[in-house]
């Protein structure tokens, strides 16, 4: 595999823009989605990972508290590493693949 990167910045919303970027370095391969959103504050970037966990504290943002879960759950079924860190703004979330060179 070529060492290399990719990216592509999408804005969803006049005030939002989410980043795609795709890494490739001698041994793994990351995938990151950052956003300039809200963020989550470091004490809670565990328990968002669990099911239906919402922090939003009212009903009227969209979702139902899987997102990230699901992120994790293919993170786990693929052996990759997920890291969740500070964009400020806003969050990046990282799938970390170890590559296996097969001879």
């Amino acid at each position: 595999m070529q060492q290399g990167k990719s990216h592509l910045t999408m804005q969803i919303h006049a005030d939002s823009a989410i980043s795609l970027q795709a890494t490739a370095q001698a041994g793994h391969l990351a995938l990151t989605v950052s956003d300039n959103g809200p963020g989550i504050a470091t004490d809670q970037r565990e328990k968002v990972l669990e099911r239906f966990v919402r922090l939003a504290p009212d009903r009227s943002t969209a979702g139902n508290g899987l997102g990230l879960s699901l992120v994790k759950a293919v993170a786990d079924l693929h052996g990759a590493e997920l890291q969740l860190e500070n964009n400020q703004p806003g969050l990046r979330v990282t799938l970390l693949f170890k590559l296996e060179i097969v001879v």
